[in-house]
């Protein structure tokens, strides 16, 4: 699976309606998807921040922490500027859009319409709804690619957060360093749902869910 396809598999993985062995295999695709090698990152943050982007970002060796289908995450030391003057160095991580991304999944997206409609036509019982998933995938998707508008929804949802006191951490978003294809952020130790529910108690559970259900909850009456 690759591209678009891949945006699908996503969206059952989460989906209470899929099977679980099922939910089990395409949770990897959430962030274990093939990483770009460094050298196609830094082609990407020269384009969007420079010849220079060395000077403000400088890329862990390694591994990304992860990659999905539009992206990977590498940590990084951002270098910042300060009001007064000068340069403060913060660790961070850098998301950072793949470079064929955006072609590959134009192509995927109408071939996904084309294949949901003829499913809905071989067999509607089945796939009628199939066309309504892949225009509503699609269309988050194009959002999506703009990481200007996943920056800035983070950093409303951190404010917010942070003004009515509740119980959630969101990293910090560092605006002068995102573009549409790159998005920095401060570096939070933290850990996967999916391995921390493996290992946790049931009051602990519980309490996580009565946080995030509060946060969203109350994110929907701020909307």
């Amino acid at each position: 699976l690759s591209g678009f396809f891949v945006k699908i598999a996503q969206t059952l993985s989460v989906a209470t309606a899929t099977p679980e062995p099922f939910n089990r295999e395409l949770s990897r695709l959430q962030d274990s998807m093939p990483a770009e090698p460094h050298a196609e990152v830094e082609k990407t943050l020269a384009e969007e921040f420079g010849r220079d982007w060395n000077k403000i970002v400088r890329l862990h060796p390694g591994p990304p922490l992860g990659s999905a289908t539009i992206a990977q995450v590498h940590r990084a030391t951002l270098f910042l500027s300060k009001p007064g003057g000068g340069v403060k160095e913060i660790e961070g991580v850098i998301k950072v859009q793949h470079r064929q991304i955006r072609g590959n999944l134009a192509v995927d997206m109408r071939a996904a319409a084309l294949l949901a409609a003829l499913l809905a036509y071989a067999s509607p019982v089945l796939f009628d709804d199939l066309a309504d998933v892949v225009r509503e995938v699609s269309s988050l998707t194009k959002i999506e690619l703009d990481f200007r508008n996943e920056a800035a929804s983070q950093e409303r949802a951190r404010e917010a957060a942070l003004a009515h006191n509740m119980d959630v951490v969101i990293p910090s978003v560092f605006t002068n360093l995102v573009t549409s294809r790159v998005f920095a952020m401060e570096y939070i130790e933290g850990e996967r749902l999916n391995d921390f529910a493996k290992s946790a108690r049931r009051s602990e559970k519980v309490r996580i869910v009565h946080d995030l259900i509060e946060f969203f909850a109350f994110s929907f009456t701020q909307a």
